[in-house]
């Protein structure tokens, strides 16, 4: 990215910094409130958990620290090639997320599933895995920095993530709960019963917290990362080669 490009491209970035902080911090803050929010409303959460409660709880620290620490730590001192991952891997979470959520309800609300309801759930749930190396390699296009394509595809992951944990996995699951869904479910319905948990409701809200914890580091962190690795070193290729025919040209 040569000066004359990067002076517009970092004014044009710049203002979606705050909104990047402040969407981590924002999404961690109700995550964490839903989380305190089923444990009350169903204590049959912590006891089904036992011992295991204080160590999905730790986990669930941990995650919002990293989080924080990126959000907080990776918007100071940009340059405009990182402004523009930021930027880039924001809009394209929200995409992400919006998959994410689709793949929710098409397994959670459609308990009995047409084939157009499965083709749905199976299109999102592949985009979902793929576009964090798509902008990861767009990115790496763009500035021919691996690096940035990687930055990129995490906060794509972790912009995702929180949109699935606390709209997909907390709130449609309550809604579910709400509409007498989630207990006709026959899939909750045969877990349950293969469980030692003796609440229905608790068992569903229960299982959707750890699926919204593991989701949190597993695809906001774990596989942004590497799919973010392979979609920048293809962008960085084929800036490279672009580059070349070019100035053959």
């Amino acid at each position: 990215m040569d000066t004359q490009q990067a002076t517009p491209a970092l004014a044009a970035t710049q203002h979606d910094l705050p909104l990047a902080r402040a969407g981590i911090v924002v999404g961690l803050l109700l995550f964490i409130a839903g989380m305190v929010f089923d444990l009350v409303v169903y204590p049959g959460i912590a006891a089904d958990a036992g011992s295991a409660l204080p160590i999905y709880i730790g986990v669930a620290g941990v995650i919002a620290g990293g989080y924080l620490a990126i959000a907080v730590g990776d918007t100071r001192h940009v340059s405009p090639a990182k402004a523009l991952a930021i930027q880039s891997g924001l809009r394209w979470g929200a995409l992400v997320g919006g998959l994410w959520l689709i793949e929710v309800v098409a397994g959670n609300v459609f308990t009995t599933p047409t084939l157009a309801d499965r083709i749905m759930y199976e299109v999102a749930t592949t985009s979902a895995f793929l576009l964090p190396g798509i902008v990861s390699g767009l990115v790496a296009y763009q500035t021919g920095k691996v690096a940035m394509g990687i930055r990129a595809s995490i906060w794509c992951g972790m912009i995702s993530a929180l949109i699935t944990a606390i709209l997909g996995l907390q709130v449609i699951i309550q809604v579910t709960l709400l509409l007498g869904i989630g207990q006709h479910d026959p899939q909750n319905i045969q877990q349950f019963h293969t469980s030692h948990s003796h609440d229905l409701a608790g068992f569903i809200v229960g299982d959707a917290l750890v699926g919204a914890i593991n989701h949190l580091w597993l695809i906001g962190l774990v596989f942004s990362a590497p799919v973010g690795v392979v979609g920048a070193l293809v962008g960085k290729t084929l800036a490279g080669s672009s580059r070349t025919v070019s100035i053959g040209q």
